[in-house]
């Protein structure tokens, strides 16, 4: 396939509980048909295994072929997003697409509530948001002062340094043409940041995830930050554009989830950047 038949995309990952488990499932699904450009990384050679025994990297050949329907240039995420589109995107430049699906799948799995303590400690969790939802009081928990924070937290550092070498990403991410960009909120400034490719570290995607109300929020480089999704996904310097069009790919509602097609307004309104990305997209629609 020539460089002319292959179309450019870049895809925006949204957290928050179903939405991100959505949006794992149709990453591992267009896996096998995108290019990320990685320059030789992941030939197949590299191999590397965790403490525990579990592959970080595993082997698969197919990577670096120029015949996919695809060619990634930015995947962005925020929140449990990011935690997607990072897996996705290291499993695609270390080894290939079959990498990225068992990344992403022993991610969700080592995540799910498996044993007895894990499903009472998640319903407890939905009841108490259902009772608040419903207007029920219920009292506030720091989660400067709660236990439960701090474990949950551990258990997702662990969780993602066993599966991601991020030692490796600042190569990675020379080496390839396809960028990742991670969305947090400064909490003082109360604007966004976008850690960008070789600047996503393990602390960056905790404070991509720092819900307020369920984990403190996290210090990098002498600033705090929270959840990216107070303030969008991040837009990506290729202004998303799909072969000579400028689509924003942003998951921004919860009514409709797309993926390399056209975002409408009402998928904007809760989503200042994707609002902004969809004004350009009108005007030069109408140029």
């Amino acid at each position: 396939m020539s460089d002319s038949d292959t179309t450019t995309i870049a895809l925006a990952c949204q957290g928050g509980g179903s939405h991100t488990a959505y949006i794992a499932g149709v990453l591992a699904e267009l896996a096998p048909v995108i290019d990320v450009g990685n320059g030789g990384v992941g030939d197949g050679s590299d191999h590397d295994s965790s403490s525990d025994g579990s592959d970080r990297d595993g082997t698969d050949t197919s990577n670096g072929r120029t015949d996919r329907g695809y060619r990634l240039t930015d995947v962005s995420g925020t929140s449990g997003g990011a935690s997607c589109a990072l897996l996705w995107w290291y499993g695609l430049l270390t080894s290939g697409p079959e990498r990225a699906r068992t990344l992403l799948e022993r991610f969700w799995t080592r995540t799910a509530a498996r044993s007895p303590l894990d499903a009472i400690t998640n319903d407890a969790a939905v009841g108490t948001v259902t009772l608040e939802n419903s207007g029920v009081p219920v009292p506030d928990v720091s989660p400067y002062a709660s236990p439960a924070s701090a474990y949950a937290r551990t258990r997702l550092r662990n969780l993602l340094t066993d599966l991601i070498d991020f030692e490796r990403v600042p190569d990675l991410a020379a080496r390839s043409r396809s960028s990742l960009h991670v969305g947090a909120v400064d909490v003082v400034r109360g604007v966004p940041r976008v850690f960008r490719s070789r600047a996503v570290t393990v602390d960056a995607i905790l404070a991509s995830a720092a819900i307020p109300t369920l984990f403190p929020a996290v210090t990098i480089d002498n600033r705090t930050y929270c959840d990216g999704l107070f303030a969008a996904n991040p837009r990506s310097p290729t202004s998303y554009r799909v072969r000579r069009k400028t689509l924003p790919t942003s998951y921004g509602s919860s009514r409709s989830t797309r993926v390399l097609g056209r975002t409408s307004r009402a998928d904007c309104a809760r989503s200042p950047i994707a609002e902004a990305s969809y004004r350009r997209t009108s005007r030069s629609r109408r140029t």
